[in-house]
């Protein structure tokens, strides 16, 4: 079994986690060269914004609604992947890194003596990962990395996946 540990909305939790005060609050990050709206949170999303919005048609619903904007910072989102996915290695023996934000789990074996879900959730509590950076409605299992044989959505509001 394989699962896919993925960061949801990864720039923009990073800057929350970094900035504990927009907790709740509207929050977007632009690419590179601030042109472009690359990432941003549910409350942002419900104002409208969409990834990939031009900064220049949005910059007043943003002033307007006091969304927090960031320049993007590869190298600061970088460094939190690798942390987060060292934290993975240290209790699944087998991960391979696919993006900056999605991590494969090896659970083969796993599943005979742990519910997968609830080993996870621990997992990530106990190594200090703050929530801002799990609130994915999804987590999906695959029996292969290639995405060939059964796929399995569990629908779980409060899992806690990076």
């Amino acid at each position: 079994m394989i699962a896919l540990a993925d960061c949801n909305t990864f720039f923009a939790s990073v800057e929350r986690a970094l900035h504990p005060g927009l907790k709740g609050k509207p929050v977007c990050v632009l690419s590179s060269n601030d042109g472009n709206i690359v990432a941003l949170t549910s409350e942002a999303k419900a104002l409208g914004i969409r990834r990939g919005d031009p900064f220049f048609k949005v910059r007043d619903l943003i002033r307007k609604n006091n969304v927090a904007v960031f320049s993007g910072n590869i190298m600061l989102y970088a460094a939190m992947s690798k942390r987060i996915q060292s934290i993975m290695r240290k209790t699944v023996e087998h991960t391979e890194s696919y993006s900056i934000d999605e991590q494969f789990l090896y659970l083969d074996g796993y599943e005979r003596n742990h519910d997968i879900v609830e080993m996870m959730e621990l997992f990530l509590l106990d190594n200090g990962i703050k929530p801002e950076f799990y609130e994915s409605e999804y987590a999906q299992f695959w029996e292969d990395a290639m995405f060939g044989n059964k796929t399995l959505d569990m629908f779980k509001p409060d899992i806690v996946f990076v």
